[in-house]
């Protein structure tokens, strides 16, 4: 069935001026959906011509059917706008129809031709519409179809196949056609219950290689999702945060997580909730590629069935024009105006600040019986030490030695409340107070020169470099029978399961690049920077080492100024570079300082022992006889 009504009415007239033409666009409605009713192309002829617009309404029962119309109405020029009133399934076909015109005709001078797309949510979920914007009731979204402007969004490509939702492969796949013929209609389908639990029986994690823009992760899971849009489905909030206009693909790999588990996360993102934080790993991509190792997933595209594993899911950047409101503010861009103060106020709820006081409380007083004891520790490590040492490291008179400690005590105690409160505001928030505007000096004007400066610096912190540099750091120290040093320099890159383990905590997201400029996407959260802290404990022992050990010369003064000169610069590249906020870089500094005083106790007193032990085991010297 089709039919077609012309909703004009009068045309609007410019006060004293000619008759203002009304713009047309073209309807397409689908009278299956659930808020469609008997009298859908009436009343949205009606709702639509109230609000100034003349209207071609078009009743489609099928996909297919809606697709070749709107591909129709792009080819031909004649719509400016091409309106899916149903629910997903018809703003996907509508929206393929669009690309496909768009692809085949260009206008004269080059340029591939763009017809906008309208939504008129009439569905059971309307993941779309939510995502963009676009409320549900009709009027709302009569007037927004004619007031809002028009903007650009990403759609996503897998096998050949576009989804503007979802792609993805695993347990996901083989339930996406199952989950699709119970919306609206649950009672249509009595068997569903027993194939979805059939199909949970029989599925186990796999091992399966998933590529993100050239690097490969390795790992056994379930499913792997690749999301254009943070809901789709059953209004799964599968990837929060998630944006339609930000040129990423959301990839959420459910690793090492039982059926039941993936279960319960799914029951409690239902309805676009917060999730009970599955073993989840969540990355981003431009293009990625889903390889299990022994078996063949079934791959879907916005729940339908496309193919089998291999796969490979690419975005296509601003690829379709959407009549939408404009981008509402994230939480984070929405109290970046607030108060540090504010912010920790409002992060620091009474359980969070219970909890805060205990911990800063247990590390005053470790903090204080450690100060008390560490000025003799360093000064008896100081006077047994190796020739060396005891040439290069001088002592303090006893007060001002006393004096310096308890400064360093305040320092470090400080130095933790500061970054326990920052990373509770992190994690309340993805961005600090100062971090955008500090982030844009920093940057400034971009140069060729700046870009290889500031890379050279970030480089060695890359765990292809620094795990290596550690290693020869530590075998040369060995070589030198500087064994303590050695083994203190392996413990210095501990900071990198430390820094792991915070960041998978706070959870907190990196610089993007609608807000500053991003050289290097890493898939990782951003809070704290793992290169400050590592570059803090390395080159911050080495510095130390050097100085304790080495004779005063050119060769070591250029040493330490080296070792100091990456610890200073590593803050500002991370921040130049986009890879991180100034309040991340700061966090690294703070936590990379503290695991830094932690090494030096620890070094104070095993060159004490040390030193203890050459001094026992060394024998008296013997008295020589006259006859010698």
């Amino acid at each position: 069935m089709e039919g077609d009504v012309d909703t004009a009415t009068d045309a609007r007239r410019s006060p004293g001026g000619p008759e203002l033409e009304r713009p047309t666009v073209l309807v397409l409605v689908n009278p299956t959906a659930r808020l469609a009713g008997a009298a859908a192309e009436t009343e949205i002829g009606a709702r639509l011509s109230a609000m100034g617009l003349r209207a071609r309404i078009v009743l489609t029962r099928a996909e297919d059917e809606a697709r070749a119309h709107a591909r129709a109405a792009a080819t031909e020029g004649v719509y400016d706008v091409v309106v899916a009133a149903g629910g997903d399934g018809t703003v996907h076909a509508v929206a393929e129809g669009l690309l496909e015109a768009r692809n085949e005709r260009t206008r004269e001078d080059g340029s591939a031709r763009e017809v906008a797309l309208g939504i008129l949510p009439l569905g059971t979920m309307n993941n779309l519409a939510h995502c963009l914007g676009i409320p549900e009731d009709l009027t709302a979204a009569a007037e927004l179809l004619a007031s809002a402007p028009s903007h650009l969004v990403d759609v996503g490509m897998v096998a050949g196949h576009l989804f503007l939702e979802v792609a993805g492969a695993g347990l996901e796949a083989a339930l996406a056609p199952t989950f699709e013929n119970l919306k609206g209609r649950p009672w249509a389908h009595p068997g569903t219950v027993l194939t979805v639990a059939r199909t949970l029986w029989r599925v186990r994690p796999r091992r399966v290689d998933v590529t993100v823009d050239g690097r490969t992760v390795r790992t056994r899971a379930l499913q792997v999702s690749v999301c254009n849009a943070e809901r789709y489905g059953l209004d799964f909030a599968a990837a929060p945060g998630a944006r339609m206009d930000d040129g990423w693909l959301d990839v959420v790999i459910y690793e090492r997580i039982k059926v039941l588990e993936l279960v319960r996360h799914y029951v409690s993102i239902l309805g676009g909730r917060q999730g009970l934080h599955a073993r989840e790993r969540r990355l981003r991509a431009r293009e990625v590629r889903i390889a299990p190792t022994r078996a063949v997933w079934h791959v879907h595209a916005d729940a339908q069935t496309v193919g089998v594993t291999p796969m490979t899911a690419v975005v296509k950047h601003n690829a379709l024009r959407v009549v939408a409101p404009p981008r509402a503010e994230t939480k984070a861009e929405a109290v970046a105006h607030l108060g540090l103060g504010e912010v920790v106020l409002r992060a620091m709820v009474p359980p969070a600040a219970g909890v805060a006081a205990r911990v800063v409380g247990q590390a005053a007083g470790s903090a204080q019986r450690t100060a008390a004891v560490s000025t003799a520790r360093v000064r008896l490590a100081a006077t047994v030490a190796t020739d060396e040492a005891r040439r290069v490291v001088g002592v303090e008179a006893p007060r001002r030695s006393a004096r310096r400690a308890a400064a360093v005590r305040w320092l470090y105690l400080a130095a933790f409340g500061w970054a326990l409160a920052t990373g509770l505001a992190a994690r309340w928030m993805d961005i600090l107070p100062g971090d955008v505007r500090l982030t844009r000096v920093i940057q400034g004007r971009r140069t060729r020169r700046k870009d290889a400066f500031w890379r050279a610096v970030a480089e060695p912190g890359f765990p292809r470099y620094s795990t290596p540099l550690v290693v020869v750091c530590a075998a040369m120290f060995w070589a030198l029978r500087l064994r303590v040093e050695a083994v203190i320099i392996i413990l210095s890159n501990g900071t990198d399961a430390i820094n792991w383990a915070i960041k998978r905590v706070v959870g907190r997201q990196r610089p993007t690049a609608r807000l500053v400029r991003v050289t290097r996407v890493i898939n990782e959260p951003g809070f704290p920077s793992g290169h400050v802290m590592h570059y803090m404990s390395f080159f911050g022992f080495l510095a130390t080492a050097a100085l304790s050990n080495l004779r005063p010369s050119r060769a070591r003064r250029a040493f330490v100024g080296a070792c100091a000169a990456m610890v200073g610069l590593v803050g500002p590249s991370r921040v130049y570079l986009g890879a991180h906020w100034p309040s991340d870089v700061l966090a690294g500094y703070l936590l990379g300082g503290i695991y830094l005083g932690g090494l030096l106790e620890l070094y104070a007193r095993a060159k004490a022992w040390a030193a203890g032990r050459r001094r026992s085991s060394t024998p008296p010297p013997q008295e020589l006889s006259p006859l010698d």
